[in-house]
């Protein structure tokens, strides 16, 4: 897609606060449970965090992000713009992440998605993750019923 090869890819380490906050409206924009710039700063600052930040001149398209758990790695989110939904982006952003996880010695990425996210799970899904379980009612939604995680998993080679 032309929109893909415009973009720019940033390491979340490098990252201004100013675009923490993009981050944090994007992620607000994507759930309902959204972090703010400070827990996203917090959460990037770790050791050994990782994942891109994806921006269409100073817009912000998307991000991901990944934690470490000894020998694996755990992608704990991931959005995309709403205009970008469904154009590549995501799976650009998975992609990338798992090249990573491979290069820095990561054995297998970890992730939970809500059962009723359908989109998401059909991204895990065509890059290579398994449905490992499910966690009931996991997540507590303000105007509906609590929904399963569904647990899932890829070696990262």
């Amino acid at each position: 897609m032309p929109f893909l090869q415009n973009l720019r890819f940033s390491e979340l380490s490098a990252l201004s606060d100013d675009q923490l906050s993009q981050l944090a409206d994007l992620h607000r924009q994507c759930f309902e449970d959204a972090w703010s710039a400070k827990s996203i700063r917090d959460m990037i600052s770790g050791q050994g965090a990782f994942g891109q930040a994806a921006f269409l001149e100073s817009d912000l398209a998307g991000f991901s992000i990944f934690l470490p758990c000894v020998d694996q790695c755990e992608l704990v989110t991931i959005c995309t713009s709403p205009e970008r939904r469904s154009s590549g982006l995501g799976r650009k952003l998975v992609d990338a992440g798992l090249s990573l996880a491979a290069k820095t010695g990561f054995t297998d990425c970890l992730l939970e998605v809500a059962s009723d996210n359908a989109p998401a799970r059909h991204l895990y899904e065509s890059a290579g993750f398994t449905e490992d379980g499910t966690r009931k009612a996991y997540y507590l939604r303000k105007n509906g019923p609590p929904m399963d995680a569904v647990l899932m998993s890829k070696p990262t080679k």
